[in-house]
């Protein structure tokens, strides 16, 4: 019997698709009924628990239950670099939380976004962010996944070996698994989220620091290859750090193996760490060590090791990076710099944000910098590769305003924060906006020369007065206070609540934020009085990004002429003149 389009709409409209008890085939999952029209679902496991012999390897599926599972709480977060395992902190730690609308239908599904975790590719940052405030936003139209992923020694730990000619035919330990389960848990997306009311054709991924890094990874994963895991891409302060090759990062294996006493060096080649011929053993010691025990052992970073064999007086060569572990290059998620993937086009062309904040650096950098030299020191403990020519330049594109008072300590702080803020995030925001609307970037489906998808840039310039007051300017991710909402996030600046100075600005780039979710264009739903935020055209010298004030107004702005921003151009294309250099 065939139906028509009435009486399909009438069953659709009977049939609520969202309801508490969810069936994904593997489990059964409770969800909760919210008093705002809203049902989430918490600690959904994505993949099986990767413990034991699971350690070091790729996402399996998660393992059958019978009987309903109850998903009213959130499940520990992924255990990092310089952290307790506690009840909130756990190696079994892939789950996922998924909020929705609770009148939504299998007949509208709705958008989704996909947002990734910060935290340095160490820490799963800010975990648990609560998704309502986005989705009441988006005028219920919206469902939101939230998700952690595996991080520091567990998410991005290597022998070396990125080959299959081990004894055993395959690789001890798989390279990127904190990449593989993001891939895992958008594929869990692709498979599941119809039945939470969601579309997975209108899946918008997004994230801040790491979690925009990791969002420029999954644009550029196996050569931008697109499995139609996503149509949009939203980051904010997109980092780019040093990415290594597998073999360069074998010595954070060797010194963790050494920590946990699995490491023998009987000759000078093991001794140095570049005998593998025991690594299968190493590894089988090193995963049946419980995850205390590997946290005790890797609680603390260790200086790159081409620094430490330097011959120098310099103490930059005794500083370890703020982030040891980090995704590196091992021929198949990642097969070159990152800078390279996007120069090439070897990325998926969809419609994208990119942005940062007004003072990207300051809460990273050593704030008792006291000297040109601790500046220095400090940049090349995080990217070992600059060289004393390339800082003799950077001096010189980024004087020293406070120079004066010296040799007060933190004289050379906010120097030192500048140079590493436009390095790692604020400078690859104008590379990726420049390159990805460029015409003349290649495409794995069409040849350079035609219209790309747009891109979006912006600029966060809204102050608050107790960061401003502590010198920090507007710093790294704070905008994502204002996307989730003030409630909505843990330690979010008072200035963003009601009645305070930035209250103005949540509900502007909400709005922003959930029209590109939902439409692919921040404008199309922009909130009332707001700036029209126009793609990016043209190189850095002429493009124009969206600027947020302080209170929440907007405007367009040229890289050069804004409030704040002195020389950006030429700092930006000095450094994306090194960055390959700097591995970038």
């Amino acid at each position: 019997m065939k139906l028509n389009t009435v009486t399909v709409l009438a069953l659709c409209q009977a049939v609520t698709a969202v309801k508490p008890v969810v069936d994904l085939g593997y489990s059964k999952f409770q969800g909760t009924l919210l008093d705002n029209g809203i049902t989430q679902w918490l600690g959904m496991p994505f993949a099986a628990p990767p413990v034991g012999d699971l350690r070091w390897r790729a996402p399996r599926d998660p393992a059958k239950k019978t009987g309903v599972v109850d998903a009213s709480k959130h499940a520990p977060s992924c255990v990092g670099t310089g952290e307790t395992v506690n009840a909130n902190k756990s190696e079994d730690c892939l789950y996922a939380a998924v909020y929705a609308p609770s009148h939504a239908t299998k007949c509208k599904p709705l958008p989704v976004y996909v947002w990734i975790l910060g935290g340095g590719f160490n820490q799963n940052s800010g975990p648990n962010p609560n998704g309502t405030g986005l989705i009441t936003a988006a005028d219920m139209d919206l469902v939101v996944v939230t998700f952690n992923y595996r991080v520091g020694a567990y998410g991005f730990m290597t022998n070396g070996d990125t080959s299959t000619s081990s004894a055993t035919g395959s690789q001890l330990m798989d390279t990127n698994v904190g990449l593989l389960d993001q891939r895992k848990l958008l594929k869990w997306v692709q498979a599941n989220i119809a039945k939470f009311g969601g579309d997975p054709r209108r899946v918008v991924i997004g994230g801040a620091s790491a979690g925009g890094a990791s969002v420029t990874y999954q644009l550029t994963a196996y050569d931008g290859q697109d499995e139609g895991l996503f149509r949009g891409a939203a980051a904010e302060s997109q980092s780019f750090g040093p990415v290594r090759t597998a073999e360069k990062s074998r010595y954070q294996f060797v010194n963790l193996a050494q920590k946990l006493g699995c490491w023998e060096s009987p000759t000078a080649e093991q001794e140095d760490g570049t005998d593998k011929s025991k690594d299968a053993e190493v590894v089988a010691c090193m995963r049946s060590a419980p995850a205390e025990t590997v946290q005790t052992a890797a609680s603390k970073n260790i200086p790159y090791p081409e620094l430490t064999n330097a011959t120098s007086t310099s103490s930059a060569f005794t500083l370890a990076p703020l982030y040891m572990f980090s995704p590196m290059i091992d021929g198949k998620i990642i097969k070159d710099l990152t800078y390279n993937r996007f120069a090439e086009g070897k990325y998926v062309h969809v419609p994208s944000i990119f942005g940062d904040d007004t003072n990207e650096g300051t809460v990273f950098a050593p704030r008792t910098a006291s000297t040109r030299q601790a500046s220095h020191d400090f940049l090349r403990a995080n990217f070992p590769a600059v060289t004393e020519s390339m800082l003799t330049v950077l001096d010189d594109l980024f004087p020293n305003k406070n120079e004066s008072t010296c040799p007060n300590a933190g004289c050379w702080w906010r120097q030192a924060a500048d140079v590493y803020g436009d390095t790692r995030y604020t400078c690859p925001g104008l590379f990726l906006a420049e390159t990805l609307a460029n015409p003349a970037t290649p495409s794995a489906t069409a040849a350079g020369g035609r219209a790309k998808p747009p891109v979006y840039l912006y600029r966060y310039n809204a102050l608050d007065p107790a960061q401003e007051a502590e010198g920090l300017g507007v710093p790294h991710t704070v905008e994502a206070n204002a996307i989730f909402g003030p409630d909505n996030v843990s330690s979010a600046p008072k200035s963003y609540f009601p009645g305070g100075i930035n209250a103005g600005v949540v509900p502007v780039i909400q709005a922003y934020w959930t029209s590109f979710i939902r439409t692919l264009d921040p404008s199309a739903l922009k909130a009332e009085g707001s700036a029209e935020w126009k793609a990016w055209e043209g190189e850095i010298e002429t493009g124009k990004r969206l600027l947020f004030k302080t209170g929440g107004s907007t405007v367009l702005e040229g890289v050069d002429s804004g409030d704040g921003v002195e020389n950006q151009v030429a700092k930006c294309r000095y450094l994306e003149s090194i960055a390959v250099q700097i591995e970038q």
